[in-house]
């Protein structure tokens, strides 16, 4: 009789315990939903101008962006896509508890003058509705499938309007700031209020740079040196990564037309440092016949594109000819 009464005592234990694990999975998903509740009420779509706020630059118009929010239930742990961020205290994005959480899925939308549309997606946003703090990260990937950038955006949300700042991590100095409204202009009419830069003019374009110098000089009829640059067209991302998280290491195609009696030196892999004026190109063989090649070498200096304000000077040696320096005018003509 007493084993009876132990296993029904026994028995009762475990299924208070089994209501109780019940009680608290329904307890966390009620703070959930009340979590999305508050979530659901900032979602829609957010419009406005993007102003520089860097150095020398604040206040100049970047382009227009538009986020769109939608918020969601996410499991703990389970976050996915191309964007993650974090809330103040390090937890995934969201404030609920248990096994799910609320979060803010950020599609953002950019264009600017140049009328290139850009897209992206975060997965995981933080939101506190109590503050109205609001962080996402979007993460860029190289066609390798490494890291390539993180774009950041923190700012808050109340009165139908998103008011923050957008930059590049380890590139604070050259983000942006902006107040987005919500329902607000479509961005198409946004970004026509921008300005192209100097570096957006030159894209995709071939621009000559001429010396007054001769490849002989005892030759008066042999034209001077000239050199032409190309700076490759870029795709929408990239462009829109350029204005938070500058490259400063460019790839540019360049052609040396030294003179007439000689078919223009293509270095099509030049690497230009847009910071200090640095351009290198790799040693490659030309060929010049069935049997016969030479590597030419390029160096140049003080070297700004389009932004070039002084002369410069560039050296040009091969394994044929000695190292000789070429002096440029800043002046660059689209041919």
């Amino acid at each position: 009789m007493g084993k009876i009464k132990l296993s029904l005592l026994v028995f009762a234990v475990a299924v208070l315990g089994c209501q109780k694990d019940v009680t608290q999975q329904e307890y966390q998903r009620q703070l959930a939903l009340e979590n999305l509740a508050q979530y659901q009420a900032v979602e829609g779509r957010y419009s406005g101008y993007v102003s520089s706020a860097a150095t020398g630059k604040s206040g100049r118009i970047l382009g227009g962006m538009e986020l769109l929010l939608q918020a969601r239930l996410n499991s703990e742990g389970g976050s996915s896509g191309s964007g993650q961020s974090t809330g103040p205290t390090g937890q995934g994005g969201g404030t609920g508890m248990g096994s799910a959480s609320a979060t803010l899925i950020t599609e953002l939308h950019f264009q600017d003058s140049t009328e290139k549309l850009t897209r992206m997606v975060s997965q995981t946003g933080y939101f506190d509705p109590d503050t109205g703090v609001y962080q996402t990260q979007f993460q860029i990937f190289s066609s390798d499938g490494k890291l390539f950038w993180t774009l950041s955006i923190t700012g808050h949300i109340g009165s139908n309007h998103i008011v923050g700042r957008i930059q590049g991590v380890g590139y604070e100095e050259y983000g942006g700031s902006f107040d987005l409204a919500k329902d607000g202009t479509d961005i198409t009419t946004l970004g026509k209020a921008s300005k192209p830069t100097p570096t957006q003019d030159a894209e995709g374009q071939t621009w000559v740079f001429k010396s007054l110098q001769r490849f002989d000089p005892s030759d008066k009829q042999d034209p001077p040196i000239q050199m032409s640059v190309n700076e490759p067209t870029v795709t929408a991302t990239e462009h829109f990564m350029e204005m938070f998280l500058p490259d400063t290491e460019k790839a540019l195609s360049i052609s040396l037309n030294l003179n007439d009696l000689m078919d223009p030196i293509p270095f099509n892999a030049a690497n230009w440092n847009t910071l200090t004026g640095d351009v290198t190109t790799p040693p490659v063989a030309i060929q010049t016949s069935p049997t016969s090649t030479f590597t030419p070498h390029l160096q140049c200096s003080d070297f700004y594109l389009t932004q070039t304000t002084k002369p410069f000077t560039c050296y040009y040696w091969s394994d044929r000819s000695a190292r000789m320096a070429i002096l440029f005018q800043p002046k660059a003509n689209v041919p």
